[in-house]
């Protein structure tokens, strides 16, 4: 093995210490993912914090920041950047107090006498669902119980709390239409042929600069052999 001070090292040596910083980098990258979540594979968390029950499909990205609340569930190939909340949990507007000492005990457990008061029981909203190929730019929040449509784009710092059309382009607080990526018929065309159910070796020579070539070239991927 590599002794500190030796100045050169063989070649296996080299490819060891390169294999366990790759290792290191992994690890840090699943460092907080839960255990009960599920990811297809290959999803690269990039220190995210994913809580329990998440689903995330495959050639998704997140960036060390952003947090995926409980059930939430996310397509394949989105892009989340830094910083973005999804789904967090929310507290009661219409109860005695918005702190949650009335339903839990999370915070302050180690406290004497905190478990006392009989907590009620808080119904929250449904679970966050993040469709196929969105992007979601820095520090968005989305609201629990949200749908994002497939092919969506949340710009940076934006607030959403309405569903959102697939392949809209929304942005602001609270997040609005701006514009939508394509026309009605290109769109409907996406929502048909589902190119995210490929893989990108499948997808070897698609013209991606030019939509309506490459839905032509994954149609006949997709067709059935005669």
């Amino acid at each position: 093995m590599l002794l500190r001070g030796h100045r050169e090292s063989s070649g296996a040596e080299r490819m060891i210490i390169k294999y366990l910083r790759r290792l290191r980098a992994r690890r840090r990258q699943y460092r907080n993912v839960s255990k009960s979540a599920k990811l297809e594979w290959p999803v690269s968390p990039g220190g995210a914090i994913i809580k329990d029950r998440a689903s995330i499909g495959r050639y998704t990205y997140l960036i060390r920041g952003t947090r995926v609340a409980r059930g939430t569930t996310i397509g394949r190939f989105c892009t989340i950047a830094t910083g973005v909340d999804i789904g967090p949990p929310e507290h009661p507007m219409d109860w005695m107090s918005v702190h949650s000492f009335q339903y839990n005990t999370g915070h302050f457990r180690d406290v004497p006498g905190y478990d006392k008061p009989r907590r009620i029981k808080h119904k929250s909203r449904p679970s966050t669902a993040i469709g196929h190929d969105v992007w979601i730019g820095t520090k968005v929040v989305v609201r629990r119980g949200v749908k994002v449509g497939d092919g969506a784009i949340l710009g940076a710092g934006s607030f959403v709390n309405k569903d959102v059309p697939p392949h809209a382009i929304v942005g602001g607080i609270p997040a609005l239409v701006i514009r939508y990526r394509f026309d009605a018929a290109t769109i409907a065309r996406f929502q048909r042929v589902k190119w995210w159910t490929l893989t990108p070796q499948e997808m070897d020579g698609i013209t991606f600069n030019d939509v309506d070539a490459a839905l032509d070239q994954i149609e006949r991927i997709k067709a059935p052999a005669d």
